[in-house]
């Protein structure tokens, strides 16, 4: 999926009617969400060794998620399994 904010505009209404954007959202936010990775060595022009700290929070700004503020990640997070089932029935319902 493309950073929420990558997305024209006009397009991003699309979003929210597609069930994969909130079940990815929701993995996204339950596994990446507050945590810390192992530092990165990363090397500066005088050739010093210097850690750089990388985490969770930093890899879901990459994607700009959640994608709205509405509420605590808990809560987003609680929010999108329930999209998920409910587009789940929805399917289901439809396919009958």
């Amino acid at each position: 999926m493309p950073p929420f904010k990558m997305i024209t505009p006009v397009l991003r209404w699309l979003s929210w009617l597609t069930p994969v954007s909130y079940a990815f959202e929701g993995l996204m936010l339950n596994e990446f969400y507050d945590i810390k990775f192992d530092p990165i060595f990363g090397a500066t022009s005088d050739n010093q060794v210097i850690p750089i700290d990388f985490g969770g929070d930093q890899w879901l700004l990459a994607y700009n998620l959640p994608r709205s503020n509405f509420a605590s990640t808990t809560y987003i997070k609680v929010f999108d399994i329930c999209m998920v089932f409910i587009f789940a029935l929805l399917y289901d319902i439809l396919g009958k």
